[in-house]
Order: structure tokens, then sequence, then C-alpha cells
């Protein structure tokens, strides 16, 4: 139902749990206004990965509510968000992906969107392009952390 005909992330995850050379475990961050229903699907139940998303509410495709159901947490921020709330809802949904990680041998998969930019058609969110940069930071400063 998505945008993409091809999901890089959903082709990204199955390569990596289908390798015989990687033995760790996947998550997947997807920070786009769109609930990722697709690679949520193909991921949910799934043993060795844990998907979140950060996302618009009551947008495309529906199912956006917040909720956190196995290997699948959603979180739906309001139509006008800006980028403090959304890094710390970002963070939020990093820190569960994190949970129990270990350091050594799992990978750390990020979706972007930039449809949450304030001037998008389609969608509601109020970033700034400087918000993506600040997020990015705070990605990286996590993920070393627990490296």
């Amino acid at each position: 139902m998505g945008f993409c005909p091809i999901n890089f992330c959903a082709v990204a995850v199955t390569s990596l749990l289908s390798s015989p050379f990687f033995s760790g475990s996947v998550m997947v961050l997807d920070i786009d206004v769109h609930f990722g229903n697709g690679i949520a699907d193909i991921v949910k139940g799934k043993d060795r990965v844990k998907y979140a998303s950060v996302h618009q509410d009551d947008i495309y495709p529906g199912d956006t509510k917040t909720s956190a159901s196995g290997n699948v947490w959603k979180l739906a921020l309001g139509g006008g968000t800006e980028g403090g709330e959304w890094r710390v809802g970002v963070k939020q949904g990093l820190d569960w992906l994190l949970e129990g990680a270990d350091k050594t041998r799992d990978v750390l998969v990020v979706c972007v969107g930039y449809d949450g930019l304030g001037s998008d058609p389609l969608a509601g969110m109020n970033l700034k392009p400087g918000d993506y940069g600040d997020v990015a930071g705070d990605i990286s400063r996590s993920w070393d952390t627990y490296r």
C-alpha cells in the first residue's frame, strides 16, 4: 500500500536474516510520516527482528494508532508535530529497539522519509531540514552508547 515499488528496508532485513554469515538480530527504525504497514506485516512475529515506527496519526494507510504488540512498536504523532516532539518520539522508538540489544552482533536499519517536512503537500507534520540532521545525530549517539 506504500508509495515505493520496492521496500528497501524489507529487502535489507530479509537479506540479513537469510544470510549464513549473519547471526544477530535486526532492528528497524522507521521515521516516515506514513506508518510502514508493509514492512510491519513482513516482520511481524519473526524472531530476530524488532520494528519501531514513528509516524503521523490519522493519515494513509490507516492503522496508525500508537500501540505495541510483540516485535512491532508504533508511535502516532499528531498533525503539526514539530522537531522537538518528533525527536522525543524517535528516541523512544530507538530506546525500545535497543533494549536488550547485543552490541556486537545486531544491526540497525533506519528507514527515513522526508515527507515530514512542513512543505510536503500530502502530510501534516511541521519538520524542518535541520530536524533530520538532529535526529541522525541522536541515532548515531544512541547506537554508539549501546555498542
